[in-house]
């Protein structure tokens, strides 16, 4: 325990270089665009909203709240696809400073993480408003347990990229196997659809994806306007406390050798 809080506290040293990494990173994404940030905003809009469109049309059976579902999925899987998908490159894009700074390897991955955050509250936040507006979310009590939510499937992130940043060095692979698996994790994920339209077979396989469980925290308090069951919670906590644990041992069991393979 003690050994994980000094890993942090030795990161957040270097808190001005994680905040340059992700504010150099934003710039360059929307330099010389008119619209700037607003971008951020407008394409999950169009991109979701036309598929949400177009599946409620085909889905006769959907769900009651379809667009709040689909888009609180839909943002939130964004957040998670993106950071993962990225995160076989933390090391392999960043060789020239491994190699001529020393810096602690978290600060590298932290950097990404903070980084698709930002992309992604910026969106997640101006959408729930929006849809507060046009009454497909819930502002209620429930609400304020959102963050808790949101840190949880950041920890369970965080987690994951720490593998595949070490794994992605040693096996160069993986940056074009991730994405692939991200399109079929998104289908595997109730996010077009609710777990309870699905047969009981599938139930089961979609129960086995911890993605669905990070859905439904976040979605009990902004599209049912409820708290998230005891129950609900309890899981998230274990999977997000397991896969951090797993992507620490991994980095601190490789961070040392993966120098010598870039």
């Amino acid at each position: 325990m003690f050994s994980i809080v000094s890993d942090y506290k030795e990161a957040f040293k270097y808190k001005y270089v994680i905040g340059s990494f992700v504010s150099s990173n934003l710039k360059v994404r929307y330099r010389r665009s008119v619209l700037g940030y607003v971008w951020t905003v407008l394409v999950p809009i169009f991109q979701y909203g036309v598929i949400a469109i177009v599946l409620s049309q085909l889905a006769r059976s959907a769900a009651e709240n379809y667009f709040g579902n689909f888009f609180s999925g839909a943002i939130l899987f964004g957040f998670f696809s993106a950071a993962v998908s990225k995160s076989t490159l933390v090391f392999l894009s960043n060789e020239h400073y491994l190699k001529k700074v020393a810096i602690p390897k978290l600060v590298y991955i932290l950097s990404d993480v903070f980084y698709e955050l930002a992309n992604f509250l910026i969106s997640f936040v101006t959408i729930v408003l929006v849809g507060t507006a046009f009454g497909i979310f819930k502002v209620s009590l429930p609400v304020l347990f959102v963050p808790v939510g949101l840190i949880l499937f950041v920890v369970f992130i965080l987690g994951i990229i720490k593998l595949l940043a070490v794994a992605g060095v040693f096996f160069r692979d993986l940056k074009y196997i991730v994405p692939v698996l991200m399109q079929a994790t998104f289908f595997m994920s109730p996010i077009a659809y609710t777990i309870e339209q699905m047969p009981k077979k599938f139930q089961i396989i979609i129960a086995l994806n911890p993605i669905y469980y990070f859905l439904e925290i976040i979605r009990r308090p902004i599209v049912h306007g409820k708290m998230p069951e005891v129950e609900l919670i309890m899981i998230c906590l274990i999977i997000s406390i397991s896969s951090f644990l797993i992507g620490r041992v991994f980095l601190k069991k490789f961070e040392n050798k993966v120098i010598f393979k870039l």
